[in-house]
């Protein structure tokens, strides 16, 4: 017989895992633009930024891991095209951190900081959910 409710709960974490990161990189954003003052969205997304570059540095170690371990598995060749999209998106997040640290000390570059904060938070989303991918594939679980 089969586990229905397991599989249910592991889809829903899954899927509660992006909800939760997307409500924590948001409400900080809301919270600190409604008060007007752009100096809390200063002070945030340096922070954040830091976080961010940290966390993306902690994923390419992982990534290097399980890179070396398809090379021995001899399974590199089927997944390098998911180790090559989170190698650019790794790219992209680390480049608009830093534009996002860079751009938070200026009252004027502040507003700049908007959009640039709103792209990094998908890229973190992207390279989280392709993380999690790559591994998903590496220990062989399938999806029903």
């Amino acid at each position: 017989m089969k586990n229905l409710g397991g599989n249910f709960m592991i889809k829903f974490f899954e899927k509660g895992i992006y909800v939760v990161m997307l409500i924590a990189l948001v409400l900080p954003m809301i919270g600190a633009i409604q008060g007007g003052n752009l100096s809390n969205w200063g002070e945030i997304t340096k922070g954040i930024a830091q976080l961010k570059v940290t966390v993306s540095l902690g994923y390419a170690a992982l990534l290097a891991a399980i890179a070396t371990t398809f090379k021995h598995a001899g399974q590199f060749a089927k997944h390098k095209k998911d180790l090559y999209h989170m190698i650019l998106a790794f790219v992209l997040m680390i480049f608009l951190d830093i534009t996002l640290y860079a751009w938070s000390f200026t009252e004027y570059s502040r507003y700049g900081n908007i959009p640039v904060y709103i792209i990094g938070c998908w890229a973190f989303l992207y390279v989280t959910a392709n993380f999690l991918k790559v591994i998903r594939n590496m220990m062989n679980i399938e999806e029903k």
